[in-house]
């Protein structure tokens, strides 16, 4: 039984190496977050798959526009953030940038934001809602440390096959969702014991943005949190499915 196991996973690892590569820009550069520590966990997550072809821009505001198209999904780690709530204004897009990345999304493109990677723009609607949950007013978490992660839409492409697992990370809670038609496919659980509210909070989020696919997950705050193999995975088919729509990246062997 486990010689088919391992077979049969070698050869979902094999037709996934072989697919289309998916094409990621990686948005960073600028963030109230490490995003330096931060950024290699999140290459290395999606490019130990196989099935992902990273660029990265530290420079989003000089992005050329154009470029989008070039790719299948867009992933903020980006914010313009920084002590106190005050923007940098020197890294906001020009319009000619927000109507592009608006339109990527809008015509089919994927989104993710991770972690911090949505706290930009509030006054911007179209920004808020394609980034589907946001750090807002009221939002707070309480010190780093390990809990339980969740999946609460088993069916979901996402989250099929995968098991609930524990891990540290910075536990959001009372998050801003700034779609109301978005669904929470993890969550949670924030306990007493650490200073939350005994409840499950949201953690990964999708939806549809115009004929594109959004996704958001408020794991992954520091290096430390891509430790968990779990955590990688989910967050590797999160951005798969943001931007193809399906998802073979296989589940972590039980």
């Amino acid at each position: 039984m486990k010689l088919y196991l391992f077979i049969a996973a070698l050869l979902t690892n094999l037709l996934v190496a072989e697919a289309e590569p998916v094409r990621v820009l990686l948005i960073t550069g600028q963030n109230n977050h490490d995003w330096k520590e931060v950024d290699p966990h999140i290459i290395k997550s999606l490019e130990e798959t196989g099935r992902f072809k990273v660029e990265v821009t530290e420079s989003s505001e000089k992005f050329p526009p154009a470029r989008l198209q070039e790719f299948d999904v867009l992933l903020s780690n980006w914010n313009l953030l920084k002590q106190g709530k005050n923007l940098y204004p020197e890294f906001g897009w020009s319009p000619e940038m927000k109507e592009a990345y608006i339109n990527f999304v809008k015509d089919g493109g994927g989104h993710v934001s991770i972690h911090a990677g949505s706290s930009s723009y509030w006054g911007w609607k179209e920004y808020q809602e394609l980034s589907i949950a946001t750090w807002s007013k009221g939002t707070h978490h309480g010190p780093h440390h390990s809990f339980e992660v969740r999946m609460d839409k088993p069916e979901h492409p996402v989250t099929k096959g995968l098991s609930n697992f524990k891990k540290w990370d910075e536990l959001w809670e009372s998050i801003h969702v700034t779609d109301k038609n978005a669904k929470v496919i993890t969550s949670n659980f924030s306990s007493k014991e650490s200073g939350g509210e005994g409840i499950w909070e949201p953690s990964t989020l999708v939806s549809q943005y115009g004929k594109g696919r959004t996704a958001y997950t408020s794991l992954g705050h520091a290096g430390k949190a891509f430790d968990s193999k779990d955590f990688r995975v989910l967050f590797a088919r999160l951005v798969e499915w943001a931007g193809t729509g399906e998802v073979t990246i296989p589940a972590p062997a039980k």
